[in-house]
């Protein structure tokens, strides 16, 4: 038994992380463990014709099809996902704030975001992340905030939420592949001045580290694809897979830049990472950049490493293991395919997470609704109370009274008139507490069945309609699925007041936007416990006195 419970939590630890390029889609399932990171699965499939293009999903019932059918292949059933999206339209920049408490961050961002970026933010979500706090020697409560600020279109994010409902994926977090990267990068470097150099099939991610944290992130649109397609047209091959793999064979790449056609093609590159390395030396004089590494998809074409080498001020390595990284050797993956998923495997550690305005809003919108409801509610419980205390007081001293006389008549009997004052003080006391009953009923404990329906209610289901009547509420809303809606009503049925759920109907409709959507309609009774107890007791009492009096 105790391996199995061991088995399912490991599963629950599992995340499955995508990262979409415009001709390849890189998947890797991956868990966190004490002693780093484990990749489970990991593969790649040819991003269908037309679906996808810098960031944006043109079409995900292709994709979807695709990938369902590469993951019931490798007996993938992880629906935890974590996306890392690479898109020109994504805008980051590295500000510096004062320093402040992590849970005023956003509002500062938001606050001075028309001042980073030249956009419409209405259009944008803006996230940050904190790469440093910068102190000042001289002055130790001096602190700063050195922070990687990244604005990404609301609409691109949607059609990932939109991709995952298609799939019955629960996104985790959104991330960009800037910070995906950065986050196992900073973890490889030995040295105190470094440049890391990602080569991607269509950009290279430039990323400049002292020690652990980053100085300097640049993204240059020059990848694997144009030494490939420089070999393409110097062979006449038609087939990209070939002509990657005649570079991995053969050394086509000359050790230094001689009019070669197929060697100029890096030029651009080299180029790029040689500027931004004099950029930072020029910034920091007195820190040389100690070494330069080369990791991505091209670390296994023959003489780029070479070229590098001769072409850069710093000493050149290609990275073939990665730190803190562990393939399953029960799934056979081998460890030196993964430095080409570093963007999927670095996504776990710590991704920045993009929500989209719609959802957002809608969980700020309904805490705001929630929080005036449970005000409302209050009021109406303080009428209430006044309206039970005044006859409770009442009722308190008719029961006295009541009590005392029960006393006389029990110890003289034989006087009538005690008997009768018995008689008239039981009637008052039954004509408050009658009053008193009519004054409370099942709705009032409406904000506590609300309270608990809020915790009971799952991921992913929204409330749109809710109607109380005497302790009967009537619920309307929709959900990613109808699982979701299912786990909802069982939940509901768990909560301590509530007696029956009943009349409960799901159907799904195809939004505007051709999403599937399951609707629901259902109702459940609860009761209020305390007046229930009140109603036996006082059924009880006056059954015994009856008696009593009879006798």
């Amino acid at each position: 038994m105790a391996n199995k419970e061991k088995k399912v939590s490991n599963q629950k630890n599992r995340y499955l992380t995508i990262n979409f390029n415009n001709e390849f889609i890189k998947v890797c399932e991956v868990s966190k463990t004490n002693k780093g990171l484990v990749v489970h699965k990991a593969f790649s499939i040819p991003t269908p014709a037309r679906a996808y293009r810098d960031g944006v999903i043109r079409d995900r019932n292709a994709i979807a099809k695709e990938l369902t059918i590469v993951l019931q292949r490798h007996g993938i059933t992880t629906t935890n996902v974590i996306f890392t999206i690479s898109s020109t339209k994504i805008a980051t920049k590295e500000v510096i704030i004062p320093y402040v408490a992590p849970k005023k961050i956003a509002s500062i961002i938001r606050m001075n975001a028309t001042e980073y970026f030249p956009v419409n933010i209405d259009e944008y979500i803006i996230e940050s992340s904190v790469l440093e706090v910068i102190e000042n020697p001289d002055n130790k409560k001096d602190k700063k905030l050195k922070l990687m600020v990244a604005a990404v279109p609301d609409k691109m994010i949607e059609e990932y939420y939109d991709f995952s409902s298609t799939m019955g994926f629960k996104i985790i977090a959104i991330d960009y592949l800037g910070n995906s990267t950065l986050q196992l990068l900073k973890l490889q470097s030995e040295v105190d001045s470094s440049i890391m150099i990602q080569i991607e099939n269509d950009s290279t991610i430039i990323s400049v580290f002292e020690k652990d944290v980053l100085q300097l992130q640049r993204t240059v649109p020059y990848g694997k694809t144009m030494i490939v397609n420089a070999v393409m047209e110097r062979r006449k091959i038609f087939n990209y897979d070939v002509a990657l793999d005649i570079l991995q064979k053969e050394q086509l790449i000359h050790p230094s830049f001689d009019g070669d056609e197929i060697t100029e093609s890096l030029k651009f590159l080299i180029s790029n990472v040689s500027r931004i390395m004099d950029y930072q030396v020029s910034r920091n004089s007195n820190k040389p950049i100690e070494k330069a590494y080369i990791v991505g998809n091209a670390t296994y074409i023959l003489g780029l490493e070479e070229l590098f080498q001769n072409s850069l001020n710093a000493p050149v390595e290609s990275i073939s293991f990665l730190k803190g990284v562990a393939a399953d050797k029960k799934t056979y993956v081998e460890e030196t395919t993964l430095t080409t998923y570093i963007a999927n495997i670095g996504a776990v550690i710590a991704p920045i997470n993009f929500v989209p305005h719609a959802i957002s809003d809608t969980k700020k919108n309904s805490s705001t609704e929630f929080d005036q409801m449970k005000l409302v509610l209050g009021v109406a419980v303080v009428a209430a109370a006044l309206l039970i205390i005044i006859p409770m007081v009442k009722m308190n001293v008719a029961k006295k009274e009541m009590e005392d006389a029960k006393t006389r008549l029990d110890g003289i009997k034989s006087i009538e008139g005690v008997m009768a004052e018995y008689s008239v003080s039981k009637a008052n006391y039954d004509d408050v507490n009658t009053f008193r009953l009519m004054t409370v009923n099942n709705d009032d404990v409406i904000c506590q069945f609300i309270s608990d329906m809020e915790e009971a209610m799952p991921q992913g289901v929204q409330i749109k309609e809710m109607a109380v009547s005497d302790g009967v509420v009537t619920l309307k809303g929709e959900a990613f699925n109808k699982y979701a809606i299912a786990k909802f009503v069982q939940q509901v049925k768990t909560i301590d007041n509530v007696v029956s759920v009943f009349d409960y109907e799901i159907k799904e409709q195809v939004d505007d936007n051709f999403n599937l959507v399951a609707e629901f309609t259902f109702s459940c009774s609860f009761v209020n416990m305390e007046l229930l107890m009140d109603t036996l007791s006082e059924t009880q009492n006056g059954t015994s006195a009856d008696s009593a009096t009879a006798n």
